[in-house]
């Protein structure tokens, strides 16, 4: 009986359902029973529940700007990042998409060969890896 319930097959099953158990009361809200079951979060509980436990980053709501010391660039060059933002939209580079295709800013990025000419130092902030190496 013991061997049966420990079969490889129910083992998988059990960790599936512990994962789903934990990530639907990981947190204060939670979703209805009915909701939860066909939620894409349940699907995807085991692959959560090992990032979580993975993780470096604590568990909480609002983790502090200073666990993470790559953002310091941008938080001290956002103005710089903004003028360049508001240069381009000036210039018509940042604009709504002309028909319903545009996935994700592609208007941006068909001409970002000019627009990061112009406001190359926004971009390059934004692009420069946490070791402070920037993209050629």
């Amino acid at each position: 009986m013991l061997k049966q319930l420990l079969a490889p097959q129910l083992v998988v099953i059990y960790f599936l359902a512990l994962s789903a158990i934990y990530v639907h009361f990981r947190g204060r809200e939670r979703l209805r029973i009915a909701r939860q079951l066909g939620d894409h979060s349940t699907f995807l509980a085991p692959y959560n529940v090992l990032m979580y436990a993975g993780s470096a980053v604590p568990n909480e709501p609002v983790v502090p700007v200073d666990r993470f010391p790559e953002l310091a660039k941008l938080r001290d060059n956002w103005e710089t990042i903004r003028d360049g933002a508001v240069k381009l939209f000036d210039e018509g580079f940042i604009r709504a998409a002309a028909k319903n295709n545009d996935w994700g800013f592609y208007s941006f990025f068909k001409c970002r060969r000019r627009a990061c000419r112009r406001a190359q130092q926004g971009v390059r902030l934004a692009l420069r890896d946490p070791f402070g190496r920037t993209p050629g």
